[in-house]
């Protein structure tokens, strides 16, 4: 295995400088109609900028993309971090993910210069072993210079994302930015879109100089560009993780910038489209759409066999990988490659049991292979992601009240959160429902909904920077008529944040998907109690469903934060009732309750 840290990369630049043509080749001179200017100075260079790799990953993505930047050969390669799935405490569970990481990676080409994500740095134990396998001179952040130009990397993100560090990086880049004052441009590369955390932004925006500054960022799995305060801000899509390709900069990207005297350009282009000219001919491209056909029955309830079938109406022989994937789900088999005679059918039994109640998604992916006459292996994968369908009773109400208090609930019993199957992220800040757990109430009269949730706590913290990092309740919601619920979200669909401010004694509502007003009508209380708080929200039906038709059902789901101080440090942790947080990624696995 090749490892390829920050300083072995940057020590390989300095081989490099003298490799690329300074001047136009003299050929060009002669060509009519030449212009006569350089279309490459001995200043021009190119790089290439890589998304998460993780959140959702997909096997195979990222080695698509090592070969595609092998083709394209740029100077160096940068990454916006989140490249290992993470969120575990296991030193030999971390480092066997760095080990795989890198040795898929090992077949770049190109210097590759790493920077941290909170898939990467989680918690202490990962963000130790990140500066032991990635670290600079012990830092998550460092910085180099090339042709000209100054490339600096900070280290912002959820897991190490401690005032203190964020402070030591302020102070560190001032005198960095010093020595490097001189440059054309500088490129500020880091994992979080800094502009969240305003007292971290103010003081990194004011040392930028916006002229000669372009910053680089990833996290949120969408591509987008904006100026925050006068300095020109991209967001990068992601490469390897899961998304949803049909939303416009939702697609696997890759990022290409070139740069002359200190001027960058960048392009993007869907990383999955992209793939060695000479791989689809055109009658392999008509065998495939024949040969690629994946049936797959219904998720069992509780558990049975799955089948699956294949065909190949061509006349030579093609082969399968199946592969079965969903944390929540145990598969026998999880895969197995499936030779397909000419002219023949299979069907695969598989038997899945879910490990816990209410699971999330099962992927199955079929890499369908086929030889063609010439000798050349063409593939194509082909994906379905399957889902138990989820329910909730939404019982008609009587008049009620938004005051913080749960009276005129009466003797309803709704729903308890108070196992670990359901905190899907921080399970390991957990420790029982005296820490966090939730009785979740929820009604409506026909004109509105009422939600309720009576949260013990032990600690009821409201100082994280984000919404989303304080104690308090998340509420999503699909209210499009059944016919038309795709999965993504859209119109009629929406998240609410809806964090504690003060000692749980207000709420402070931010909407979070699209970024859309928060819905007219809605009215929120909450009260602090002995060990915990109420709170409660009410939201006319018509605002949460934004002009769509009726058609009688509502898809919801729900998400309860809770964050505690251990020690030192800032800790959270989620509690769902699926026991699974893909909510602002999809609407398919809410709940669909009936207004009866």
């Amino acid at each position: 295995m090749v490892k390829r840290s920050a300083w072995a990369s940057a020590a390989l630049l300095g081989a490099v400088l003298g490799l690329l043509a300074a001047n136009t080749p003299a050929e060009l001179a002669g060509i009519a109609g030449y212009p006569g200017l350089a279309p490459n100075s001995g200043s021009a260079f190119s790089f290439v900028v890589l998304g998460d790799n993780t959140g959702g990953h997909e096997p195979g993505r990222w080695a698509h993309a090592v070969d595609i930047v092998n083709r394209l050969r740029p100077d160096f390669v940068l990454c916006v971090g989140d490249l290992i799935e993470g969120y575990i405490e296991n030193p030999a569970a971390i480092n066997s993910m760095w080990d795989d990481f890198e040795a898929e990676n090992s077949q770049l080409r190109s210097p590759f210069f790493y920077v941290p994500g909170n898939h990467d740095t989680t918690n202490q134990t990962m963000y130790g072993i990140y500066l032991k396998r990635h670290g600079v001179d012990g830092r998550a952040y460092y910085s180099f210079d090339y042709r000209d130009c100054h490339f600096v990397v900070l280290a912002v993100n959820d897991g190490i994302l401690k005032p203190e560090l964020l402070a030591e990086q302020i102070t560190w880049l001032e005198a960095d930015l010093a020595k490097a004052k001189g440059a054309k441009h500088t490129f500020v590369v880091y994992h979080r879109p800094a502009w969240e955390l305003k007292p971290f932004w103010a003081e990194l925006a004011k040392r930028l100089d916006p002229a000669k500054t372009t910053i680089i960022n990833g996290h949120w799995h969408q591509m987008s560009f904006g100026v925050q305060d006068g300095i020109p801000t991209y967001v990068m899509g992601c490469t390897g993780a899961g998304t949803d390709a049909d939303t416009s900069g939702s697609e696997r990207l890759l990022m290409q910038v070139s740069v002359d005297q200190g001027e960058p350009r960048l392009t993007v282009a869907p990383i999955d489209q992209m793939q060695a000219g000479e791989a689809l001919t055109r009658p392999a491209l008509a065998e495939l759409d024949q040969l690629c056909r994946l049936g797959v029955s219904a998720l069992p309830t509780g558990g049975g066999e799955l089948a699956i079938t294949l065909a190949n109406p061509l006349d030579r022989a093609a082969a399968v990988d199946l592969t079965l994937s969903g944390g929540d789900w145990r598969c026998e088999p999880a895969s197995r490659t499936v030779a397909l005679a000419a002219g023949g059918n299979e069907r695969i039994a598989v038997q899945v049991k879910p490990t816990k109640a209410n699971p999330s998604r099962l992927d199955v992916a079929a890499v369908f292979r086929l030889t063609a006459a010439g000798g050349a292996e063409y593939r194509r994968t082909v994906r379905q992601t399957l889902r138990m369908a989820r329910t909730m009773a939404l019982p008609r109400l009587g008049r009620m009240t938004i005051d913080g208090a749960l009276a005129d609930w009466g003797k309803a019993k709704g729903q308890t959160l108070a196992d670990k199957s359901l905190v899907y992220a921080g399970a390991a800040n957990w420790t029982g429902p005296a820490d966090h757990a939730v009785r979740l109430l929820a009604g409506h009269d026909g004109q509105r909904l009422y939600v309720a949730a009576d949260v013990s706590d032990d600690q009821i913290r409201t100082d994280g920077t984000a919404p989303w990092q304080n104690d308090g309740m998340e509420l999503f919601w699909d209210a499009r008529p059944a016919a038309q619920r795709d999965g993504k979200h859209a119109l009629g669909s929406g998240q609410l944040i809806l964090p504690l401010v003060g000692a749980g004694d207000s709420v402070k509502p931010n909407w979070y998907v699209d970024k859309r007003p928060i819905p007219e009508g809605l009215v929120t209380a909450a009260k602090p109690r002995p060990g915990g708080y109420v709170i409660e929200i009410s939201i006319p039906l018509a605002s949460l469903r934004g002009g769509l038709a009726d058609d009688g059902t509502l898809a919801l789901d729900f998400q309860f934060n809770d964050r505690d101080q251990v020690k030192d440090e800032a800790v959270m942790s989620s509690l769902s009732p699926c026991g699974f947080g893909e909510h602002y990624q999809t609407t398919a696995d809410y709940a669909v309750a009936k207004l009866r």
